[in-house]
């Protein structure tokens, strides 16, 4: 096959994703994967979702294969009855509005619906500031830990 056999045109690479687009579609993600999960557990099923991963084969070959993705609840019942629900920006609770950091629930039949209540407000961007602090943060305490293993004593 020859150069003059196929068809050429001039590409440029796709612009990516907004730092802060890319921030709303994780989060809509990881609410996704709630919703889902309190839907199953609410009617007495299991959530399994599932990623590709590299593995080997008998052969040797890398070969991809489907396996089970773990998803953390993100909800949890208090000491008063209630059932609140968070959402996580690794492992600390974003700040849904000035000091209260979740949702209050009556049971576990109402999280759909609050994740899709949530889904819509970072759609809309009413969580951008929240997820920009949340992100600085997070980004303060990598750059720390990694000074001081930088740092090599004399």
């Amino acid at each position: 096959m020859s150069l003059k056999s196929l068809k050429l045109a001039a590409a440029a690479p796709a612009v990516g994703i907004d730092p802060q687009q890319r921030g709303r579609d994780k989060l809509i993600a990881y609410l996704e994967d709630q919703k889902q999960l309190a839907a199953a557990k609410s009617d007495g099923g299991q959530y399994t979702p599932t990623r590709f991963v590299r593995r080997k084969n008998e052969a040797g070959d890398t070969i991809e294969v489907e396996a089970p993705r773990h998803v953390k609840r993100g909800w949890y019942r208090g000491v008063d009855g209630n059932l609140y629900f968070q959402i996580k920006y690794g492992s600390k609770p974003l700040e849904l509005g000035k000091g209260v950091n979740a949702v209050v629930l009556q049971s576990i039949a109402e999280v759909p619906a609050a994740a899709e209540a949530l889904i819509n407000a970072v759609s809309a961007g009413e969580l951008d500031n929240q997820l920009r602090v949340a992100s600085e943060a997070r980004r303060a305490a990598f750059a720390s830990r990694t000074k001081k293993g930088a740092a090599k004593p004399d």
